[in-house]
């Protein structure tokens, strides 16, 4: 008995120690990945898979792919894999080498076995919502005939792309389909995004590129509300840096300066005249493959967003197009719009009810000393960068509420329940339709109810508040003026 519990003590003994050597293998780059040989894909486990071509990779090659490029191996190394369609993937991390500004061949520096493993069952609904945007995704023309029927990001819709996307954390072009208008259509308020993993023409040696226009092309992984659908072969759009002024804009640098600010509405975009758009040399190169410099100014300007610089030509045009953030969630029908342009137009509404026998639902019967309203939960939520849009520094959010027919013509109010118990209130305007529509600046929980007679009183930031703190010290100053005054005349005497 006792070698027994002996050999069960070093049996178990020795496979601690293979485990041990097994974690080991991994580098800690490589368990950013993976430790123990199996990579967790949050995808459904049957995905939709759009092939334009027939030299695209296999689903597999499509699923690691975007695990990986979430890892930052930092600039002297990179991925390497290979699939097959069991799943089973070959996954190496190489090491570039530089000698005297000549490239070497890389060296294998790790490599291992891992299996891929989905974690999530199909939703047929949402499948069938999903595969019906990807078969209308444009494919990609990367040179020659059909270039000029790939979407196309310009003007605002791009600025909207450089303002709100940290490019110092996702590669250049894995968001930019999100921002296309004819993708934005075809989405059409679903919480659907396309991430797309590609890369973009531009820089190299020690030449000045100015990339007026690029191209981003890849391969792109669709999700809805986060969790990865469906992968479509080769898809993108041509990149313009191109932005549109009214044909009034007289024809001189400072008021094309001008006119692109006013354009812009934001003061933390800086613009200035770079010069005439340089001819391509042994020193610079100018990228402006796809657009008519006969229609702009034959400069070209620098625009200096969170910190990046880029090269935008500017065009007159007689209609202006105003990209404008609207949503609509499905489940409540509560729609929201904006025209501020830090809104990313990929973000998407989250609602929910507030509910009886709830703390928030008894926290607003006990502040507003009611029982007769509506109350919801309302975010923003940019898939994009994984975060809350949960206020507007220089703008304002309209807000849809469908309440009911019943409501139109009655005093109706949003309110807002601050930390400290004060109530916030917004005017509500009521259409035909029974919609409740008010503007504010941030989100969280709001209450539609009748309007409250008394939260003037409740709110210390109203104009009453302020002008009762002002009669009252006109009153201390004529009281301590008339004790000044009785003091003089004591003296005096």
């Amino acid at each position: 008995m006792k070698n027994l519990k002996f050999l069960l003590v070093a049996l178990i003994g020795f496979c601690g120690f293979l485990g041990g050597v097994y974690a080991e293998e991994y580098s800690q780059d490589f368990q950013k990945l993976t430790k123990d040989g199996i990579v967790r894909v949050n995808a459904i486990k049957d995905p939709i898979i759009v092939e334009f071509t027939d030299w695209g990779m296999n689903l597999a090659d499509v699923a690691l792919q975007e695990a990986l490029g979430a890892i930052n191996l930092g600039d002297s190394r990179y991925w390497s894999w290979t699939c097959d369609n069991s799943m089973e993937c070959e996954v190496s991390i190489y090491q570039s080498k530089v000698v005297d500004g000549n490239y070497l061949p890389s060296e294998m520096i790790e490599s291992h076995q891992v299996k891929l493993e989905y974690m999530l069952e199909k939703s047929d609904s949402i499948a069938t919502r999903v595969e019906a945007v990807m078969r209308q995704i444009k494919t990609i023309q990367y040179y020659g005939e059909g270039q000029e029927n790939n979407y196309v990001l310009e003007d605002l819709n791009l600025i909207n792309y450089y303002l709100t996307q940290d490019l110092n954390k996702v590669s250049f072009v894995s968001n930019i389909m999100n921002f296309v208008p004819e993708v934005i259509s075809l989405i059409q308020n679903q919480p659907i995004t396309i991430s797309l993993a590609g890369g973009m023409g531009g820089s190299g040696d020690d030449m000045e590129y100015i990339d007026i226009s690029s191209l981003a092309g890849g391969t792109a992984t669709v999700y809805y509300n986060g969790i990865a659908y469906g992968y479509i072969d080769n898809t993108g759009a041509d990149i313009h840096n191109i932005i549109y002024i009214p044909e009034n804009t007289e024809n001189t640098r400072e008021a094309y300066v001008e006119a692109i600010k006013t354009r812009l509405n934001n003061s933390n975009i800086e613009v200035t005249c770079a010069g005439v758009i340089p001819q391509n040399s042994e020193t610079v190169y100018v990228s402006v493959d796809g657009i008519d410099l006969s229609k702009t100014d034959g400069n070209y300007y620098k625009l200096k967003i969170n910190g990046q610089t880029y090269p935008f030509v500017v065009m007159k045009k007689a209609e202006l197009n105003v990209p404008k953030y609207e949503q609509t969630e499905e489940t409540t029908g509560i729609r929201i719009s904006a025209t501020d342009l830090s809104i990313p137009f990929d973000t998407v509404i989250k609602v929910e009810k507030v509910k009886e026998n709830t703390d928030v639902y008894s926290k607003i019967i006990e502040v507003l000393k009611v029982s007769n309203f509506k109350a919801f939960d309302i975010s923003l939520y940019s898939e994009t960068l994984g975060t809350n849009i949960t206020r507007l520094e220089n703008g304002l959010f309209q807000v849809t509420i469908p309440i009911g027919k019943e409501y139109v013509g009655k005093n109706m109010a949003a309110y807002y329940i601050n930390t400290d118990n004060t109530i916030e209130e917004h005017d509500i305007v009521m259409d035909e339709e029974g919609n409740a529509i008010f503007e504010t600046n941030h989100f969280s929980t709001y209450i539609i109810t009748e309007k409250l007679p008394s939260v003037a009183e409740q709110n210390p930031n109203t104009y009453d508040g302020i002008i009762n703190y002002v009669l009252m010290g006109v009153l201390a100053l004529i009281i301590l003026g008339g004790a000044v005054a009785s003091l003089n005349n004591k003296m005096v005497k």
